[in-house]
């Protein structure tokens, strides 16, 4: 009888572990919180079971939803999937917030516009859809829309405030009326969020990169700058290419100083590279050398507001776009630390080392992770 307990005892213990391995659990946002496909391949299977109980569940249709859609991302599908699960919604849920906007995100209906309307109509206190919100009206043009969403974003205190202050001080860099090229949500939506909400920066431009091939926002980014649109390709051969191009017209043509975020990354940034020089958390495009690190030593010493990395005083959830950011400031300031340490400035040269060590081990991050930055820190350091 021992071996029969002891195998029915493992097998219960086996099916318990499985249990726990599919229970359901909220979804959120890659940019908040980051999984492999495995983990959203089972919270698929997690929340089906919970739509098999409850077939009209918002909460348990948005989730599968999410998976299905993270999922597919992150393993370089289409959307076929995340399109069919709208589809389903549209016969348990019908005229629904969450139909209206999963529908509108999978692009499963012949009229986006209506879903993108009426889910901002539904919406008004789903606030992480804001991004997708917001984002959209950018797409467009509608600017003015575009405010009025980012201040009540702000109000909503949605956003984490650390991610709030990296995409201050980043802001902070630029001078009057700077354009400021970037990509993605942690990058993009705060700065909007700050203009709408806090009303400053408000004469500094933030520019999507991944927009710049679309005529409503091209068009209404010209006209926000006074200048002429630029003739766009339909179907470019090369789509990096096409985009460097209309870079290239807006700095041309606008007159005004223009600055890339370094997240956008190496090999978007390389047909720029020669030209481009850091001033901290930033990169601005110049056609001349001059000396960039007095800049970034400015920058650092009397603008950018860090006290908040040295610690928090606020319950927060992690979001795994201000863990990225958080880490940068190591990165993009350790040229200041190489100039600290060759003009023997030890006590400034401390005081930054000991701020941007407190930013890498406050960060939501891995072990190994954290050693790489310490590493590239501890490299400079004078005791």
């Amino acid at each position: 009888m021992k071996p029969t307990k002891l195998i029915l005892l493992a097998l219960f213990l086996l099916s318990a572990a499985a249990l726990r391995a599919q229970q359901a659990v909220p979804v959120e946002g890659i940019v908040v919180a980051t999984h492999d496909t495995a983990w959203y391949a089972a919270q698929i299977a997690a929340w089906e079971q919970e739509i098999r109980r409850h077939p009209k569940d918002e909460t348990a249709w948005q989730n599968l939803f999410n998976a299905v859609y993270y999922r597919d991302m992150l393993a370089g599908r289409d959307w076929t999937a995340a399109a069919d699960v709208a589809r389903r919604m549209a016969k348990k849920i019908p005229g629904t917030f969450t139909f209206h906007y999963c529908h509108f995100r999978s692009g499963a209906g012949p009229d986006r516009d209506h879903d993108l309307e009426r889910a901002i109509e539904l919406g008004a206190d789903r606030y992480y859809a804001y991004d997708t919100f917001i984002a959209q009206l950018w797409l467009k043009g509608q600017f003015g829309r575009m405010d009025e969403l980012a201040r009540r974003y702000f109000e909503s205190a949605y956003l984490p405030t650390d991610l709030l202050r990296y995409n201050f001080n980043e802001m902070e860099s630029l001078p009057d009326g700077a354009l400021l090229i970037a990509n993605g949500d942690a990058e993009l939506i705060p700065k909007v969020v700050l203009q709408g909400g806090l009303g400053v920066h408000r004469d500094k431009i933030v520019v999507p990169r991944s927009y710049l091939l679309q005529p409503a926002y091209v068009e209404a980014l010209c006209a926000q700058l006074g200048i002429g649109s630029p003739t766009l390709p339909s179907h470019p051969a090369d789509w990096d290419a096409a985009t460097d191009s209309v870079i290239r017209y807006l700095i041309e043509k606008s007159g005004r100083p223009v600055f890339f975020a370094p997240t956008i990354g190496t090999t978007l940034l390389k047909p720029f590279s020669d030209k481009l020089y850091s001033e901290g958390l930033v990169l601005r495009y110049s056609e001349h050398p001059y000396d960039n690190l007095a800049v970034m030593k400015r920058n650092v010493e009397q603008r950018y507001q860090l006290d908040y990395l040295r610690q928090r005083f606020e319950a927060r959830r992690p979001w795994a776009g201000e863990t990225s950011l958080r880490l940068n400031y190591a990165a993009a300031l350790q040229p200041l630390l190489h100039f600290y340490r060759a003009s023997g400035d030890a006590t400034r040269l401390n005081w930054l080392t000991d701020l941007l060590r407190r930013a890498v081990e406050g960060a939501d991050c891995d072990e190994e992770t954290k050693a790489r930055y310490r590493q590239l820190l501890d490299a400079d350091r004078c005791d």
